[in-house]
């Protein structure tokens, strides 16, 4: 199911892979065609191949670009280059046009205002079937919930994450948060805003 943000669909590497599957896809290949490890680039190229037929998208990761990508995402530059080429080479494989969220470079567009503090909403019923696994996978990358994760989903994704109604979505960004796709210096807790 595709991920919302600020009201734009973006689907994830998941169901990139499934979709590529059902549709018989035999393999994706990635080769490095650049890296710079003073600073921090690197593009790949993937080809994938299948029933369909033979599609190529290039990723890249070049932090000194504006906007490309931030925080800990940079981090993982040779990564996040690999995982946004093999992304684009399946969306064209799979005839998906919506932008996946890998490509986004570890911040969404939604607004950077200040937010208002008051009492927390309740949590939704998707977030407490999922709680445990929230609060387990957080704690085992140790990420603080109140102070970083809620006040950066207010902020940048329409609504806490504990007010969230769909369990996937939830899954999803717990997901990319401890894989390092996420840039917490966003979080108004941590940058004092």
């Amino acid at each position: 199911m595709p991920i919302k943000l600020q009201g734009k669909e973006f689907v994830t590497h998941e169901e990139l892979v499934q979709w590529a599957t059902e549709q018989g896809i035999e393999s994706v290949i990635t080769e490095l065609v650049h890296l710079d490890i003073e600073k921090r680039e690197a593009v790949h190229k993937a080809t994938a191949t299948g029933k369909r037929g033979t599609f190529t998208g290039f990723g890249d990761c070049l932090p000194g670009i504006k906007g490309n990508v931030i925080g800990m995402v940079a981090a993982a530059f040779i990564r996040m280059s690999e995982t946004r080429a093999v992304n684009r080479a399946l969306r064209l494989y799979t005839g998906r046009g919506a932008t996946s969220v890998d490509e986004l470079g570890g911040n969404s567009s939604g607004p950077t205002g200040p937010i208002k503090q008051g009492p927390k909403p309740p949590a939704s019923d998707a977030f407490k079937a999922c709680q445990g696994f929230v609060f387990a996978q957080l704690k085992e990358a140790g990420i603080d919930y109140d102070r970083i994760v809620g006040p950066y989903t207010e902020r940048h994704c329409g609504g806490r994450l504990s007010t969230w109604e769909d369990e996937g979505q939830i899954r999803h960004f717990i997901a990319d948060a401890c894989a390092g796709r996420i840039d917490w210096s966003k979080a108004p807790n941590l940058t004092g805003k």
